[in-house]
């Protein structure tokens, strides 16, 4: 059987109490995250979008990015940020393994 998406809302549809919808899903893909590379190319790659010409994360920083958020965009991207804020918040020019661990709590993601 194939899932509904990310794994979140996989778990919460095999609950019997969402039995009726599961029913009315006619289309099942399941995601899968990007991989560590994929994710330091993505974070890299916005920076640059936004105008930033140094390297903001460390690779170990990446690396805990990519763990945290299995490799989903939507939270690459939260904790990205969060780690951003936490680094400028400390005035840090770029966010190492432990900038992101910290924002990683302070934010809850």
């Amino acid at each position: 059987m194939l899932g509904y998406g990310q794994p979140q809302i996989r778990n919460k549809l095999a609950l019997n109490t969402c039995y009726p919808l599961r029913q009315r899903i006619s289309m099942r893909y399941s995601m899968q995250g990007l991989s560590l590379e994929e994710t330091a190319d993505y974070c890299n790659s916005r920076m640059k979008l936004a105008g930033c010409n140094s390297e903001v994360f460390s690779p170990a920083a990446l690396t805990v990015i990519h763990n945290v958020s299995g490799g989903f965009l939507r939270s690459v991207n939260n904790i990205a940020v969060a780690s951003l804020m936490y680094c400028t918040e400390r005035k840090m020019l770029s966010a190492d393994e432990e900038a992101v661990y910290q924002a990683n709590i302070e934010t809850g993601f």
